[in-house]
């Protein structure tokens, strides 16, 4: 009997639960999506605020010729405004035409000017006349090689430069800028070869030649201190060494050129190169920087570049010769 009532009474109750999921389906309401249309905004606009700076010139007028919409008072009629996209009348393109600038003429009397002619053994005479610059420092340059020349009270400078190359080209300059040129030919540099050393340093550096078995001091070392001139090469007897630039100049570009009768049936004997430093305070125990030019028969120069290490500071004082940083010439009878 009781367990007859317990049937009854589950049965009922999923009945139950029977109606009130029927109810609840029947009785569903609707559902909709609603669908949100973007309105398509005009790609040329663009909104901003109404704290726009206006660029006008001091009676109100557009700038440079600015469009009128970028100063005309707009009516706000709300916080925000349209305006036009900026590359659409950007004033940068449609700018005024700028007159040409006014400049004075420089002074033919104030003018730089740079003047060569030949001189023997392949020389070359300079001549810098400058009257806007007494005493003034003048850099020449003659391909790879530069030095230095000093102009007078009046503004003038002459050198004679060893030619290192038949057809020579000299330029001047001063600060970096260059103020003429020239360019001679020199067929006599043939016979002729030239070693240069040049730096661009304070330091005392000297091109020393040994012509066959020359000792130092003796007869056939060449350099600065020797008695060689120009007309010993001429004769075809020795070589000569001239100096060029300054070290008290700015800036301190300096050269030494060494020549001797290479194309003279007279000379014939090896030449051994080598190249002295005065060891001091300032140099020792630290690389010195020079260049080493070769030119050969008046042919195009080639330069090389060295940076030998100086010994300690305990040897301050002596010279230092070099030897394995430039060559050892050979010169024939031709």
């Amino acid at each position: 009997m009781g367990v007859m009532f317990q049937s009854r009474f589950l049965l009922l109750g999923v009945l139950f639960a029977l109606a009130i999921l029927a109810v609840s389906l029947f009785t569903r309401p609707e559902t909709r999506v609603a669908l949100t249309t973007s309105v398509p905004q005009t790609a040329s606009t663009t909104v901003v605020d109404d704290g726009a700076i206006l660029a006008v010139g001091e009676n109100h007028s557009p700038v440079f010729g600015l469009p009128d919409a970028l100063f005309r008072p707009v009516d706000h009629r709300k916080a925000t405004q349209a305006v036009p996209d900026v590359d659409r009348i950007y004033a940068e393109f449609d700018v005024p035409v700028i007159g040409q600038l006014q400049a004075s003429p420089a002074s033919s009397v104030c003018t730089t000017r740079l003047t060569a002619s030949r001189a023997p053994v392949a020389m070359v005479d300079l001549t810098v006349r400058s009257p806007c610059f007494p005493d003034t420092t003048f850099l020449i340059r003659h391909g790879p090689a530069s030095f230095t020349v000093w102009t007078g009270a009046q503004g003038l400078a002459t050198v004679t430069v060893p030619a290192l190359a038949q057809r020579s080209r000299f330029s001047v300059y001063r600060q970096n800028i260059q103020y003429d040129e020239v360019e001679i030919y020199v067929p006599a540099a043939r016979n002729y070869d030239r070693i240069a050393l040049n730096w661009n340093t304070p330091e005392r550096l000297d091109l020393h030649a040994f012509e066959g078995a020359a000792f130092i001091g003796g007869p056939g070392h060449i350099w600065v201190g020797s008695s060689n001139r120009a007309s010993d090469a001429a004769s075809g007897e020795s070589g000569y060494t001239v100096a060029l630039g300054g070290e008290a100049t700015e800036p301190p570009a300096q050269m030494e050129v060494y020549t001797f009768p290479a194309g003279h049936r007279a000379y014939d004997q090896s030449v051994s190169i080598r190249i002295g430093i005065l060891l001091d305070h300032e140099n020792c125990g630290r690389e010195i920087d020079f260049t080493v030019i070769e030119a050969f028969g008046g042919n195009f120069p080639i330069a090389t570049e060295a940076s030998p290490k100086m010994p300690a500071c305990d040897q301050v004082g002596l010279v230092v010769l070099l030897a394995d940083d430039v060559p050892t010439l050979i010169a024939g009878a031709g």
